[in-house]
Protein backbone atom coordinates (compact mmCIF):
# COMPACT_ATOMS: atom_id res chain seq x y z
CA UNK A 1 0.00 0.00 0.00
CA UNK A 2 1.26 3.25 -0.78
CA UNK A 3 2.33 5.72 1.90
CA UNK A 4 -0.04 8.45 2.65
CA UNK A 5 0.64 11.92 1.51
CA UNK A 6 1.92 14.35 4.44
CA UNK A 7 1.97 17.79 4.15
CA UNK A 8 3.37 20.43 5.86
CA UNK A 9 4.91 23.96 5.59
CA UNK A 10 8.33 24.16 4.26
CA UNK A 11 11.48 24.77 5.77
CA UNK A 12 15.09 26.22 4.32
CA UNK A 13 16.05 23.01 4.54
CA UNK A 14 13.43 22.31 1.81
CA UNK A 15 14.43 24.16 -0.80
CA UNK A 16 15.88 21.81 -3.19
CA UNK A 17 13.01 19.18 -2.75
CA UNK A 18 10.79 22.00 -3.52
CA UNK A 19 12.84 23.10 -6.94
CA UNK A 20 13.19 19.39 -7.67
CA UNK A 21 9.61 19.47 -7.89
CA UNK A 22 9.17 22.58 -9.64
CA UNK A 23 11.23 21.65 -12.03
CA UNK A 24 9.68 17.98 -12.26
CA UNK A 25 6.37 19.28 -12.64
CA UNK A 26 6.76 21.68 -15.86
CA UNK A 27 10.26 20.31 -17.55
CA UNK A 28 7.90 19.10 -20.12
CA UNK A 29 6.68 22.68 -21.09
CA UNK A 30 9.65 24.48 -20.69
CA UNK A 31 9.90 24.79 -24.96
CA UNK A 32 6.64 26.52 -24.61
CA UNK A 33 8.25 29.47 -22.38
CA UNK A 34 11.06 32.05 -22.32
CA UNK A 35 13.90 31.55 -20.71
CA UNK A 36 12.78 34.21 -18.59
CA UNK A 37 9.33 32.68 -17.91
CA UNK A 38 10.63 29.41 -17.06
CA UNK A 39 12.86 30.66 -14.49
CA UNK A 40 10.44 32.22 -12.92
CA UNK A 41 8.14 29.57 -12.93
CA UNK A 42 10.31 26.61 -12.31
CA UNK A 43 12.64 28.34 -9.79
CA UNK A 44 15.82 27.41 -8.07
CA UNK A 45 16.54 26.70 -4.32
CA UNK A 46 17.79 30.19 -3.94
CA UNK A 47 14.67 31.67 -5.60
CA UNK A 48 12.13 29.50 -3.33
CA UNK A 49 14.28 30.83 -0.32
CA UNK A 50 13.01 34.29 -1.32
CA UNK A 51 9.61 33.04 -1.88
CA UNK A 52 10.12 31.64 1.73
CA UNK A 53 10.74 35.20 2.88
CA UNK A 54 7.57 36.56 1.11
CA UNK A 55 5.12 33.71 2.17
CA UNK A 56 4.34 30.74 3.01
CA UNK A 57 5.50 27.57 1.14
CA UNK A 58 3.87 23.98 1.60
CA UNK A 59 5.55 20.67 0.18
CA UNK A 60 3.81 17.10 0.35
CA UNK A 61 5.74 14.06 0.87
CA UNK A 62 4.80 10.48 0.37
CA UNK A 63 6.76 9.06 2.64
CA UNK A 64 10.54 10.43 1.90
CA UNK A 65 10.04 11.69 -1.35
CA UNK A 66 8.60 15.36 -1.90
CA UNK A 67 5.75 15.06 -4.41
CA UNK A 68 4.22 18.28 -4.52
CA UNK A 69 4.30 22.17 -3.49
CA UNK A 70 2.38 25.04 -3.00
CA UNK A 71 2.81 29.25 -2.16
Amino acid sequence: MASEIQIRRAEPEDAAPVAKVLRESFVEYEALYTPEGFAATALDAALVLQRMSEGRVWIAFRGCDAVGTAA
